[in-house]
């Protein structure tokens, strides 16, 4: 049974082998995909060891050029994969539902943040950096 945005087989419109292709080429497309969307491989970011010193990326905690590319893409925070690991409690990620439990998050407030909005003392939220 297909679900919406799914093709016949249940997958993703995207992930079904298009009729012009072959397998291989099939396979070859996904896994640079997946290397494209992981950063890894030819896609990984390079170490800018040309760039200004004081340009450069780093490691907030141990001074590391190694940093990780997604992190830094997606929180702007360079941190490297060792530190990550060593310091959990500041680089750990919580799901939605412990949030709500543990802080006691409304939904409401999930979105206000999302948005850059801070919530006001009344129903409507106020523009802030949420960070």
């Amino acid at each position: 049974m297909a679900t919406s945005g799914a093709g016949p087989s249940g997958k993703p419109e995207g992930e079904t082998k298009p009729a012009h292709m072959t397998a291989a080429e099939w396979e070859r497309m996904q896994l640079i995909r997946n290397l494209q969307r992981n950063k890894a491989g030819p896609f990984e970011p390079g170490l800018s060891v040309l760039s200004d010193e004081k340009t450069r990326k780093k490691c907030r905690e141990c001074g590391s050029v190694e940093i990780d590319f997604v992190w830094e893409e997606v929180f702007g925070c360079c941190v490297c994969g060792k530190c990550k690991e060593k310091f959990p409690e500041k680089y750990s990620l919580l799901t939605k539902t412990e949030c709500r439990e543990d802080y006691l998050i409304t939904d409401r407030e999930f979105v206000c943040c999302l948005w850059g909005f801070e919530v006001g003392a009344w129903d409507g939220c106020v523009l802030t950096d949420c960070s």
